[in-house]
């Protein structure tokens, strides 16, 4: 990767990792597109999904922290692997893992986004989510 497309990615992955979302925003393109299950298209719909869950998340658990290593894909791309290590007291904790494949445009947005986690990880967060007490309505 060139400078400026590792410099956007590497602020992307601070800005997630410490849910800095108007820092994450301004490094997003205009109709950049996030896929995680369903399409979210544009910066502003984007922002607005990350704060509904990080306000979902904060009111569900009682610590939340999150890790994410970058690894580049060549000169426009990137995985981004996140570690989420969400506790609930008294003494629940479950590690959350997510893949995230960045891809930058032209101007060096990111301008795609999709969001993986593999199916065993997934099932294990639902499981986590019931014994918490969400319920899976509140989760969706």
């Amino acid at each position: 990767m060139s400078s400026r497309p590792q410099d956007a990615v590497t602020a992307f992955a601070h800005a997630y990792e410490h849910d800095e979302l108007d820092r994450l925003a301004r490094l997003l393109a205009p109709a950049c597109e996030w896929t995680a299950g369903d399409v979210v298209i544009g910066a502003r719909a984007i922002v607005e999904r990350l704060r509904r869950d990080s306000e979902r998340h904060r009111r569900w658990f009682d610590e939340l922290r999150r890790e994410v290593r970058v690894e580049p894909l060549g000169a426009t791309r990137a995985a981004l692997f996140v570690t989420e290590y969400l506790m609930k007291v008294p003494g629940q904790w479950h590690r959350r893992q997510l893949r995230l494949d960045v891809e930058l445009d032209a101007t060096g947005a990111i301008a795609h986004v999709v969001e993986r986690s593999a199916p065993e990880d997934a099932e294990a967060y639902a499981r986590f989510l019931a014994a918490c007490g969400v319920a899976a309505s509140e989760a969706d």
